[in-house]
């Protein structure tokens, strides 16, 4: 992503309501599970049992 693309984003990002800002961190927390899964031994250990529609208030995440 280019500096004025992630500017422009940003500035759209300020304007945007609760729930479009909510939903986008969701997303954005998937994709970043899965990437975290498909690339890391260690998590995809850890998280291997998380299904694709995972909520932060899985068990799975929680610290032991």
């Amino acid at each position: 992503m280019s500096l004025i693309i992630a500017m422009i984003k940003t500035r759209q990002g300020g304007k945007a309501e609760a729930g479009d800002i909510t939903n986008l961190q969701k997303r954005r927390l998937k994709k970043l599970v899965f990437y975290a899964k498909e690339h890391s031994p260690y998590y995809k250990r850890l998280y291997g049992d998380i299904s694709d529609d995972f909520s932060l208030s899985d068990t799975s995440f929680q610290v032991q």
